[in-house]
């Protein structure tokens, strides 16, 4: 495998470039270090943005492989409280008036370290009127024909605690939804509101579910860390952490999943499910893998 730095008269389309026989992967550092086109295989799993205005918007709207943190998902109204003081995040969802997605996925990351099967990406933040808590924040893929490895990993730069979950959110390519299924173990499913902001939760004991039959938008706490999709083409396999929360949602077009690791659920900065806290001067680190085979 080799990469090639692929430089764009738009900043936000620059991205190094892996490939080989069979696998190609664009990683975009300005697009908060997101993959932008993955094939292994021969497999098409991850398609790339179009590298133009539209490209940038649906990127905006549509979070295709961004890398969540200091929250995945929503935070209802972008209000909540920490230590007994109040923040207020940015609205980026106005249709339902939430904060979605957390603070990187438009940030421009540097690029620590390159070579043929791996990238390491870093942002640091300083401060922000919602999120007032200094942090670094580093990517890395490690690559291969076969399947690729990601960390996040988050390290608190102040002098206090802060809140945080993160999560990936990759859309899979199907050619359609006929034949095709995602199995796992979960433990329950959580019942969203109107503005999809979690509200309840429910016992679930279901382990394949049937894409051709349903439209989801939901989340679900994992009884373990596998998540299998299967298509007539291809198996996809996604390893996650143990203690780790599923969010499944089909878009309206019917030709890809998105499968959404996350360490928490939805507005877990103000209903605490799965919320973590991070200590000054300490790091987390969050890990998945994918890995694919050919079923023709």
């Amino acid at each position: 495998m080799t990469y090639k730095h692929i430089r764009h008269n738009n900043p936000a389309f620059e991205h190094y470039h892996f490939s080989s026989e069979g696998f190609s992967c664009k990683v975009f550092p300005n697009l908060g270090g997101s993959i932008q086109e993955l094939t292994m295989g021969g497999i098409s799993l991850i398609k790339e943005i179009t590298m133009d205005e539209s490209g940038l918007e649906n990127y905006r709207t549509k979070y295709p492989s961004a890398v969540l943190f200091p929250f995945p998902n929503r935070v209802a109204q972008g209000k909540y409280s920490y230590n007994g003081e109040q923040f207020q995040l940015s609205i980026n969802e106005p249709g339902f008036h939430n904060a979605i997605h957390g603070l990187v996925s438009n940030q421009q990351f540097a690029v620590g370290r390159v070579d043929n099967q791996s990238i390491s990406l870093l942002y640091t933040h300083d401060s922000s009127h919602g999120f007032p808590f200094p942090y670094q924040f580093v990517i890395t893929y490690l690559l291969s024909e076969t399947g690729v490895k990601l960390s996040f990993e988050a390290t608190n730069l102040g002098t206090q605690s802060f809140p945080f979950g993160m999560g990936w959110h990759p859309y899979f390519e199907l050619e359609n939804y006929e034949h095709c299924s995602v199995g796992f173990s979960v433990e329950k499913k959580y019942v969203n509101d109107e503005k999809m902001v979690p509200v309840d939760s429910e016992a679930y004991t279901e382990e394949r579910i049937d894409l051709a039959k349903v439209e989801l938008d939901s989340a679900y706490k994992l009884r373990n860390g596998r998540i299998v999709l299967t298509s007539p083409n291809y198996q996809l396999q996604m390893e996650v952490p143990e203690d780790c929360y599923l969010q499944l949602y089909t878009p309206e077009n019917r030709t890809a999943l998105a499968i959404e690791p996350m360490t928490c659920i939805g507005d877990a900065f103000n209903n605490r499910v799965g919320l973590r806290q991070l200590a000054s001067g300490s790091s987390y680190l969050f890990a998945t893998s994918i890995s694919v085979k050919s079923l023709k």
